[in-house]
């Protein structure tokens, strides 16, 4: 994965994950201090999970959790870049992640559709 890949994940990032995972200087939204399990904050999440693992998570979603599946509005290379942003946030500042924002537009996120399903319910999933 390049450079320019890892941050073609920032606008994607910031547009479905921060509200809930939070951001350098940016706090969880009002609504996502609510939930139950409370989305874990994901500075240094590549030490918990590996990328094939994170990969699987974003696509899939988690049952019974406030994390959906991205997969069926995402195509693998959009997902690929999500995961490899969420280890690259972790070495930014407030200033250098407001940065990336300007560069990303959330107008330049690869979407494949244009509804978002709340919680579909992932192919094998046991629940």
């Amino acid at each position: 994965m390049t450079r320019a890949d890892t941050l073609a994940g920032a606008a994607p990032f910031d547009a479905m994950s921060v509200d809930c995972h939070t951001a350098p200087g940016v706090g969880r939204a009002e609504f996502a201090q609510g939930l139950y399990p409370l989305p874990p904050k994901l500075f240094g999440i590549d030490t918990v999970w590996a990328p094939n693992e994170l990969f699987w998570i974003v696509t899939h979603g988690i049952t019974m959790t406030g994390m959906p599946a991205f997969g069926p509005t995402h195509n693998d290379k959009a997902i690929w870049s999500i995961v490899a942003f969420t280890s690259y946030v972790d070495e930014l500042s407030y200033y250098d992640y407001s940065d990336c924002q300007k560069y990303f537009p959330l107008a330049e996120a690869p979407v494949q559709s244009s509804s978002l399903p709340c919680h579909p319910r992932a192919s094998g999933d046991p629940f």
